[in-house]
């Protein structure tokens, strides 16, 4: 479970980042900026995917 959703996560983390990149080729500003923010909020619920599978691994 945790590992498609972490595969997911990184696909959706790489889509953003070339939207960053096509917001300052196109000088389109507010896509740049969505576009960080979401990196930003998928990468912290990713780390936080992580501690849990790390956390339910410890626990066997």
């Amino acid at each position: 479970m945790f590992r498609g959703l972490i595969v997911l996560l990184i696909l959706l983390i790489a889509a953003l980042l070339v939207g960053i990149v096509v917001g300052m080729i196109f000088v389109l500003p507010l896509l740049a900026l969505l576009c960080a923010f979401g990196v930003i909020l998928l990468m912290w619920i990713g780390f936080m995917l992580k501690a849990l599978q790390q956390n339910k691994e410890t626990r066997k």
